[in-house]
């Protein structure tokens, strides 16, 4: 911090361009910008493509509603894509049920850190393939790493992910023209030839949070491997439904997610995270049916898997630092709170 402090720069300077080198290195992409928020890099990645008007984007029901937020701000609209009820995540059957004619592109999640099976939606598409990788850096998919799984995906570095810059995030791409375009939009348009010969944003990473983040990337090995340590000790002591990976995927444990008994309504979830926090268990709502929020309800789509997944999904609490002994207590509580 110090460095960046003597530096004289506190955006765009050294520490940011070392630490988009420092992701190249780690994911596999060709070219990495960072911008501010990975909701930023969505943003920029969505608009280099062209989404606009009359468009539709194909997104995920079941996920943080930060896609189907960028699809409606550009004037497109999303189009929900319900999950696979073993992956919680989309796939080639259920993205093919909802695309159209006027499908413009598709933004597929690698949810809760487990790698969707982009290969194969790939496969099945014809129009631009957006990977939200957002959860899932150190992910991988048939020894590839997640963030390098399609021709453009986007980061995150909010502080719940496994690598926090504070806030910021990462658009990578494979083509060096789509890259700088990037470069351009997220200053204003300051870098395209002439300066300002298309508009642009303030989607600048602080030098501070780029220092932060090249820290946290070096010690990315120790924080999976503490990760998996404690999601070992949920899966094989408590016997509720979780998240399963596809084969030849390696996981990051970002999120540790299970599903209530069948039968639960929101009223009870809620009631049973209510009951876990006040005896010192911080579990959170797992994720959104995105489809049924006010700002997207309107449209009348359904996604029957991930609506069901909304309501009995709770998030435990994991994290590099928790113990084993935290671990041993979060899951007697768990299971003291839902024999209640």
């Amino acid at each position: 911090m110090l460095d960046v402090l003597r530096s004289g720069f506190l955006v765009q300077g050294l520490q940011v361009a070392a630490f988009e080198v420092a992701i190249v290195k780690r994911t596999g992409a060709a070219h990495a910008v960072a911008v501010s928020s990975g909701t930023a890099a969505l943003h920029l990645a969505l608009w280099s493509l062209g989404v606009g008007r009359g468009d539709e984007v194909v997104v995920p029901a079941l996920t943080f509603p930060a896609p189907a937020n960028v699809v409606a701000a550009l004037g497109a609209t999303p189009i929900f894509a319900d999950v696979e009820p073993d992956t919680w995540n989309v796939s080639a059957r259920t993205v093919g049920a909802v695309m159209g004619s006027r499908t413009k592109a598709v933004v597929v999640v690698d949810q809760f850190g487990v790698p969707a099976d982009l290969p194969g939606i790939a496969r099945a598409v014809s129009v631009p393939l957006i990977e939200d990788a957002a959860c899932a850096l150190g992910s991988s998919f048939d020894g590839r790493f997640c963030g390098a799984l399609a021709p453009i995906a986007t980061l995150s570095f909010h502080p719940r992910k496994v690598v926090t810059t504070g806030e910021g995030g990462m658009v990578l791409c494979e083509g060096q023209a789509f890259a700088d375009r990037i470069v351009g939009l997220r200053n204003h348009g300051m870098a395209f030839l002439p300066p300002y010969s298309a508009p642009g944003l303030n989607y600048r990473m602080p030098e501070v949070c780029a220092a932060m983040g090249r820290v946290q990337l070096e010690r990315l090995d120790g924080f999976l491997e503490a990760r998996a340590a404690i999601a070992e000790i949920y899966a094989s002591e408590l016997e509720l439904t979780t998240q399963r990976a596809l084969p030849a995927s390696r996981v990051n444990h970002q999120t540790y997610g299970v599903l209530l008994p069948e039968g639960t309504g929101v009223s009870d979830r809620d009631r049973v995270v209510v009951n876990l926090r006040s005896r010192g268990v911080e579990a959170q709502i797992l994720s959104f049916a995105n489809n049924s929020l006010p700002a997207f309800a309107p449209a009348g789509q359904k996604a029957p898997v991930a609506e069901s997944i909304a309501a009995r999904g709770i998030a435990l609490p994991l994290h590099p630092a928790m113990s084993r002994e935290d671990a041993k207590k979060v899951v007697a509580t768990v299971r003291e709170v839902i024999e209640r």
